[in-house]
C-alpha cells in the first residue's frame, strides 16, 4: 500500500522497550488518526536492525484497529560453515548477517520498436506534469500518472493517433511495472538474523514458497573496526519452504543444520570494490 510521500505518516516499530509485545505476541499502542505502518524490528548485528513484516493501516478518530504482524510462517535455522583455510582473516561474526526475502525471478523484457520508445519518452514527460514531486518511482506511481494523462483530451488524441504503438507500449509497461512492484514489495518482507560466534542463525516466520537467502560475512582488518575490512563475502542461496503442517511446531533446519559456503571470486569483494 503506497502513501503520498509529502503526507505525514505514523510508523510504529518494536525498536523501543515500550513497544515490545508480551509473551503471547500482543501489543497495544495509542496513535494519532491517519495512515501509518507497524512492523517488527530485529537486530541482525551489533550496529544494525532490520524492520520486517510491515503492515499498513488507516485509523479513524476514536477507532480501534487490530493489526496482526506476520504469522503463517515457520522458523528456519541453520549454520554457516566456511573454509577456514581460505579466509583473508578470522570472520567477525558480530557483523555477519543472514537475510531472507521472497524470490523474484529475473524479468526479460521484449524489445520495443523505435516508435514505441519515442512514444514512451513523450508519455513519461507528459505524465510527470501530474506529479507534485520532481521524481517518482517507476512502477505503480508512474502508472497512476500515466492513467491520469490518458484521460486528458491531449492524451486521448495522442493514443487515438498512435493506437497500435500505444498498445505495444502498454503491454511492455504492464510487464515492467508489475515486476518492479513485486521486487519492491519484497523489501517489506525481508527477514534478517544475526549470526552467533559458531555461525548459527535463526529466521522467524518464513511463509511457504521460494526465498532468496543472502549470507554476508565481514573480515575486518582490525576486529573493532568493521568498516576497515580486508574482504566482504556475500552469497545468495535459493531455498524452498514447504507447506507442511508439522513444520509449524519446530524449526526447519537447512542442510542438516549447516550451509557450507564455497565463495567464488564473484562473491568476494575487497576494500576498493565497495
Amino acid at each position: 500500500m503506497g502513501f503520498d510521500r509529502d503526507t505525514p505518516q505514523i510508523n510504529i516499530s518494536s525498536l523501543f522497550d515500550d513497544l515490545k509485545a508480551d509473551a503471547d505476541g500482543h501489543y497495544l499502542v495509542r496513535v494519532f488518526p491517519g495512515r501509518g505502518s507497524v512492523y517488527r524490528v530485529a537486530p541482525y548485528n551489533v550496529r544494525n536492525r532490520q524492520p520486517f513484516h510491515r503492515q499498513s493501516f488507516d485509523v479513524k478518530p476514536g477507532e480501534t484497529l487490530t493489526v496482526d504482524i506476520g504469522g503463517g510462517g515457520i522458523i528456519v535455522s541453520g549454520r554457516v560453515m566456511i573454509p577456514l583455510d581460505d579466509t583473508p582473516s578470522p570472520v567477525d561474526w558480530r557483523y555477519a548477517r543472514v537475510e531472507a526475502r521472497p524470490f523474484v525471478p529475473i524479468l526479460v523484457l521484449p524489445n520495443l520498436s523505435e516508435a514505441a520508445e519515442t512514444l514512451q519518452r513523450a508519455v513519461f514527460a507528459a505524465a510527470m506534469t501530474f506529479s507534485s514531486l520532481p521524481r517518482v518511482q517507476v512502477g505503480a506511481e508512474m502508472k497512476e500518472l500515466i492513467d491520469q494523462w490518458a484521460e486528458t483530451p491531449e492524451g486521448k488524441a495522442i493514443i487515438e493517433q498512435n493506437q497500435e504503438v500505444y498498445d505495444e507500449l502498454t503491454r511492455y509497461l504492464d510487464l515492467w511495472f508489475s515486476h518492479l512492484d513485486e521486487r519492491n514489495n519484497t523489501h517489506r518482507r525481508i527477514v534478517a538474523s544475526s549470526v552467533d560466534d559458531e555461525g548459527s542463525f535463526r529466521l522467524d516466520d518464513l511463509t511457504p514458497g521460494v526465498w532468496t537467502l543472502t549470507v554476508v560475512l565481514n573480515f575486518p582488518r582490525v576486529q573493532e573496526r568493521h568498516h576497515d575490512f580486508i574482504d566482504v563475502w556475500r552469497k545468495n542461496i535459493e531455498i524452498t519452504i514447504p507447506d507442511l503442517p508439522e513444520l509449524r511446531d519446530k524449526p526447519l533446519e537447512l542442510g542438516a543444520g549447516a550451509i557450507h559456503l564455497g565463495f567464488d571470486r564473484s562473491e568476494r569483494r575487497g576494500p576498493s570494490e565497495r
